[in-house]
């Protein structure tokens, strides 16, 4: 009786000894870990998108029928771009023209769709920098079809990007945590379409 006392007390002992062998380790592997897993928005690792969109439409009100009846249906001309690393923006806006400036992980990007329904098969692409100022570009956006029921606006878009890195250089205000202005633009030859083709 005596002798199985003794042995469960040695047993108990051993498995003290591994549980805090077992927690000790699950620790250190937590704290390292943790330690080596990168930051996520660290000054080094992210870079500003600056471009100016260009819309006439933009904040319009159109009317389903002559008489006025239906109203209320803003056309919203918002922007949607997509990266390489997952990350995606939306851009609203809410001017003819407006200059916006985006901070963004570095990587590459797409223009993806402009309105409700304007899918682009062909994208436009660009690449920013981390600690820079990314100049992607003037994007020129174009009314190509708009239809309208009671519920909805179902609406189409053309886009040309064009490069005025120059006079942009010379126009905007500095941002105080990039170190540098550079041209990520690559204009594109002619007005891309939704769709299948571009």
């Amino acid at each position: 009786m005596m002798e199985n006392r003794c042995q469960r007390s040695g047993s108990i002992k051993i498995m003290k000894k591994f549980s805090l062998i077992f927690l000790s380790l699950a620790i250190a592997v937590t704290l390292f870990s943790c330690k080596s897993l990168p930051t996520k928005y660290e000054s080094s690792s992210t870079g500003y998108a600056t471009f100016t969109v260009y819309c006439d439409w933009v904040g319009e009100e159109f009317n389903l029928d002559k008489s006025g009846k239906y109203k209320g249906f803003p056309l919203k001309q918002d922007l949607y771009f997509v990266g390489d690393n997952s990350s995606s923006f939306k851009i609203s806006p809410t001017e003819k023209e407006q200059t916006f400036d985006v901070l963004l992980d570095a990587g590459k990007y797409y223009l993806y769709r402009i309105g409700n329904f304007s899918d682009f098969m062909c994208r436009y692409e660009f690449k920013i920098e981390a600690g820079k100022r990314n100049y992607i570009g003037d994007i020129y956006i174009n009314l190509n079809y708009l239809y309208m029921d009671i519920f909805r606006i179902y609406d189409s878009y053309t886009y040309i990007v064009k490069d005025y890195f120059d006079e942009k250089v010379e126009n905007l205000p500095a941002l105080d945590d990039v170190d540098g202005f550079i041209n990520s633009c690559t204009p594109t030859e002619k007005e891309i379409h939704p769709g299948l083709f571009g």
